[in-house]
Parts: structure tokens; sequence; C-alpha cells
């Protein structure tokens, strides 16, 4: 029961700091305040889900096994936790090696720490993503992704 009141609690956080950010948002210049405004329209209706469920009286983010029972082991409480700190090494290592290197250590600690069970249908699906993402801002958008210090 605890639990419900945790989720509850952090969906009306991020719907209340979405709101606030929303109408921040308001400020920016035409044409730079597209992406922001969506952004936070995404996060409010994710928060909204959360909320619903909550009331619904089930925890928005137990995991449950075939059986149905919410499973409570270390690593499913750890594990925002591990994907908290691959998001702070992916920064640190775009920002030393580029954006290749980055993202392929990066996908490849996610796969660790999520558990998955197809790892090549997931290396495919992110290595794919990693490629496109790189494809679409070099040669549509016309941006050059981060080489990194150690290559520059």
């Amino acid at each position: 029961m605890k639990r419900i009141w945790i989720d509850r609690g952090l969906a009306l956080f991020i719907f209340g700091l979405s709101i606030f950010l929303y109408a921040t948002a308001l400020e920016f210049p035409l044409d730079g305040d597209l992406f922001p405004r969506f952004t936070l329209i995404l996060m409010m209706a994710l928060s909204a889900v959360i909320g619903i469920q909550t009331l619904k009286g089930r925890s928005a983010f137990a995991r449950q096994d075939v059986s149905g029972q919410v499973s409570r082991k270390r690593m499913d409480r750890a594990r925002p936790y591990l994907l908290f700190g691959i998001c702070l090494l992916y920064a640190l290592l775009i920002y030393a090696g580029g954006y290749w290197i980055g993202s392929i250590v990066t996908a490849l600690l996610m796969m660790l720490a999520l558990g998955t069970e197809r790892k090549l249908l997931y290396g495919l699906v992110a290595g794919g993503m990693i490629l496109l993402v790189y494809l679409l801002f070099s040669f549509i958008f016309a941006v050059d992704l981060p080489v990194g210090i150690w290559f520059a």
C-alpha cells in the first residue's frame, strides 16, 4: 500500500512540475517553444496515466511475472538507480568519447541492466536507432554529433 502512495505522489509532483515548466515555456521565442511544450504535454499525459493507475489500486511501476504476482526482487528495486547511473555515464562518455562510443557502450550496459532475454533483437534495435539518429542529424538536420575530447 505504501508503494501506491509513493507512485501517486510522484505522479502529482511530475504533473505539477510540468505545468510550471509549461508556463515558463510560453515565454520562449516563437518556434523555440515547440519541442519543450510538446515534451511537457507528453510528461503531463504520462503522469496522468500513472496517477490513474494508482487510483485503481495498482502500483504503476510494479513488475508482474507469469503467474500475475508482483515480484519485488532486489534488482527490481535497485534498477532505477542503476539506470540513472548509466545515463550519467552516457553524458560523460559523449563528452569524452563522442556519440558513437557513448551510444554503443550505453546500449550494451542498458541491455545488461534491463536483463533482456532477446539480446540479438535488442542489439539490432539499439544499433538501428543509433544509426538512425546519426543519419538524421548528419544528413537531414546537417548537425555534427559530438566527436569527444579523446578524438578531437
